[in-house]
């Protein structure tokens, strides 16, 4: 499952699909902490700037919590993501 902006998505094709209508994003990562979670999974907290377009003069802030779980064809899959722009 995919949280962005207030908005769901649930399933490969519809996270997909919400991360393909975006525009060109930039991420530079300002801070990144991780814990060892419940059978062996991750959780990840991320935060830093969004750079869209190229416009490198007005970056967005960004915020992201993202749990990995043991599976998948790499060892792990992300299970959840939550991502949220901070304005202000």
């Amino acid at each position: 499952m995919l949280s962005y902006e207030g908005e769901q998505f649930l399933g490969t094709g519809p996270i997909m699909e919400k991360l393909n209508s975006l525009p060109s994003v930039q991420h530079k990562i300002t801070s990144f902490d991780a814990q060892p979670s419940f059978n062996n999974a991750i959780i990840a907290f991320v935060s830093g700037d969004l750079i869209i377009d190229g416009n490198v003069s007005q970056p967005l802030k960004f915020a992201q919590t993202f749990h990995l779980a043991v599976g998948g064809g790499m060892g792990y899959y992300c299970h959840n993501d939550l991502f949220r722009l901070n304005y202000g």
